[in-house]
């Protein structure tokens, strides 16, 4: 069943770091060996031992080492004496809204995790710090920024969104710290990461860069090597190297065989031995497939993935670090698990279900268990695909080398990748479906007439022209069948024997039109054809000249219309003029009184 088993020896704990400097020989202050006392660390780690002293030094400093090895305290407690004594000797204070030193990291994690070792360090060394992530309460985040707070940590894009409304100024920051940095140059954070390095370097300001990685690839490093020419790398020897203290299995998965059934297999032996086991997926929809398997195997099971509210990932994670459960439970999740949490109970076994896709990942998966000289197991699961990376990877942790140059799995990459841009494809079209049924919709409503500046004319009588221009109602039954699917007002009435309210035509010099107008509810009525009685609502229309195809003057003054006579309410003939009929040509055309409605 196991193609290779790399257990690599444990090492002497005791004999390596007896080599190394003492928290009191790097240089530490009495309040801040307080402080290290009370989180009951009795050595520093390599990086510690390496990095506090560099730090303390002054100018811009890479620090690398493996997941797990403590570079939280690395630059955070040289960062916080420096603070202290920049109070203490240069009489420097901080001031609202102005912090003197500003830690990023790319995840809520791992600022929670940074902000709660803060907060130990600030019982024995004085200063305040707070939190600002995205998600967070607005006016609470605005409120604490206004307070004199020295250090800020903080995901980068929500710092910047309060430093553009003026929430928070970055003059006064003398200390910049860049927590994972390989993921967030790696995660599209370049831009932010920049604007930050332009207003800590500003000319002739005393200022600290200090990057923090486990791992940093040759992209990310020749943008820091011109961002920052002068940067010092400091690096363990762990660097880019897969956790020393753990065995490392790789299990090849027979292409007819089912991956979930030697899952089971692995989570049987550990569930027996009450291990805290973690098992890591590429994708989600692998995450819940494990689930299952594992909750209709009898298994208790938590997850965690980016895919979960903050929240629940948070119970998540209290749930699976609880000390006395009956059962301990496994944690089922995705990469973003690989970084930032801090498992201060220990993971005894880390599972890869599905392998991961580069090396980088690997070490990141890996780290989490093996921590501060403890053991650990990781147990790969291979199938055909992932063969050649594991092989790779399996090659050189029998030979103790570094991983950061092992090829990906470049067909896994590009897969995912496709996966990826066919997704965004799929919303954007989706997006441009629900966009094109609303324009159908609109154009329902508005009888399709796209180039109609208001709401299509009331419906007219039949055997007339259509008010809009071009449309031929004379098919039309009666006034009442077009009405009663009109969607909008009827047309506006006018004044017998006065001219139509015609579009762009000014009605100034029409007595009757503008009594009317006041109780009218929608707009003027739509332009009508040359020689026709404008139509009038409740009306029948008799007697009215012959058509006149006259599209091309609606648009502008409008038709001239010919009344040669109306009868009022008393039955009396009154004579009216014709109206500009001679503008056409064709002179006078009336030939009838039409009836007037009744009431009017």
């Amino acid at each position: 069943m196991y193609f290779s088993s790399a257990a690599l020896p444990l090492k002497d704990e005791a004999a390596e770091t007896s080599s190394l400097p003492t928290f009191e020989e790097i240089g530490l202050s009495d309040e801040l060996l307080a402080a290290v006392n009370d989180l009951e660390l009795t050595n520093p780690t390599e990086i510690q031992a390496l990095g506090i002293p560099e730090v303390l030094q002054g100018g811009d400093i890479l620090l690398g080492s493996q997941t797990g090895s403590g570079k939280t305290l690395a630059y955070l407690l040289p960062v916080i004496q420096q603070l202290r004594y920049d109070e203490a000797e240069k009489e420097l204070v901080t001031r609202p809204k102005r912090p003197r030193a500003v830690i990023l990291v790319p995840t809520r994690e791992l600022s929670e995790q940074v902000l709660s070792v803060a907060k130990s360090i600030s019982h024995f060394a004085r200063f305040r710090s707070t939190c600002i992530l995205g998600g967070g309460k607005w006016k609470q985040q605005e409120n604490a920024l206004a307070q004199k707070v020295d250090v800020v940590v903080s995901t980068p894009g929500r710092l910047l969104q309060h430093v553009e409304k003026g929430n928070v100024f970055l003059g006064d920051m003398r200390y910049l710290v860049m927590d994972e940095a390989d993921t967030m140059f790696e995660s599209g954070f370049e831009k932010d990461m920049k604007k930050f390095l332009g207003a800590l370097k500003k000319p002739g300001k005393p200022s600290q860069c200090i990057l923090v990685a486990a791992t940093v690839s040759k992209p990310v490093r020749r943008i820091l090597e011109f961002e920052l020419p002068d940067m010092r790398a400091v690096n363990a020897k762990s660097l880019h190297k897969a956790a020393s203290n753990a065995n490392h299995n790789f299990i090849r998965v027979p292409g007819n065989m089912n991956k979930l059934e030697f899952l089971r297999q692995v989570i049987d032996m550990e569930n027996k031995k009450q291990k805290r086991t973690m098992i890591f997926c590429n994708t989600l929809d692998s995450c819940r497939a494990v689930e299952h398997t594992l909750t209709e195997f009898g298994c208790r099971t938590v997850t965690y993935h980016g895919e979960m509210p903050k929240d629940q990932r948070k119970e998540s994670f209290a749930v699976f670090m609880e000390e006395d459960s009956a059962q301990v439970p496994l944690m089922v999740c995705t990469d973003l698990a690989a970084r930032g949490l801090d498992f201060h109970q220990g993971v005894h076994h880390v599972v890869n279900f599905d392998f991961p896709l580069n090396s980088v990942d690997y070490m990141h998966r890996s780290g989490r268990t093996a921590r501060a000289g403890a053991s650990g197991n990781v147990t790969s699961l291979v199938d055909k695909r992932a063969e050649t990376l594991a092989h790779q990877i399996h090659s050189r942790i029998q030979q103790g080398g570094s991983l950061d140059d092992v090829a990906s799995n470049r067909t896994e990459l590009k897969k995912r990748r496709a996966i990826e841009q066919k997704k965004a494809q799929t919303l954007k079209a989706a997006e441009a479906r629900k966009a094109e049924l609303r324009q159908k919709r609109l154009g329902k409503k508005f009888g399709g007439r796209e180039n109609w500046p208001g709401p299509p004319a009331a419906p007219v009588a039949m055997g007339t022209r259509s008010p809009i221009v071009g449309q031929d109602t004379a098919a039309l039954a009666s006034v009442a069948d077009v009405a009663e699917n009109w969607p909008g007002p009827p047309a506006a009435p006018v004044a017998m024997g006065t001219r139509s309210p015609i579009v762009g035509q000014d009605t100034a010099s029409l007595a009757s039109v503008t009594d009317v107008a006041e109780n009218w509810p929608g707009p003027p009525a739509a332009p009508v054809a040359m020689g026709t009685q404008s139509p009038i609502f409740g009306q029948e229309v008799v007697g009215a000249g012959p058509e006149v195809n006259n599209a091309d003057k609606i648009a502008g003054s409008g038709a001239p219309l010919c009344v040669t006579s109306v009868k009022n309410t008393a039955g009396d003939t009154v004579q009216e003029p014709a109206l500009s009929c001679e503008a056409s040509g064709k002179g006078p055309t009336g030939v009838g009184s039409p009836p007037p409605p009744q009431g009017w």
